[in-house]
């Protein structure tokens, strides 16, 4: 499942938050903006994740 995430990192992090709860044993995959998601997911949930070339700071790339 790949869903379309919001623009806002807040709804986005807690549509990807609701996604990870009702599919607890999932892995996630992501790249980019979607790797730090996917790390910042499998953190706070003890879920595995594959990353590729994920972003690391984003809010640095973003912030200009």
């Amino acid at each position: 499942m790949t869903p379309e995430l919001p623009h806002s990192p807040r709804a986005a992090s807690q549509l990807l938050s609701d996604l990870v709860k009702r599919h607890p044993h999932a892995a996630l995959i992501g790249s980019s903006l979607g790797g730090y998601y996917a790390t910042w997911l499998a953190e706070r949930y003890c879920s595995r994740a594959v990353l590729l070339n994920p972003a690391v700071r984003p809010y640095e790339l973003l912030s200009g």
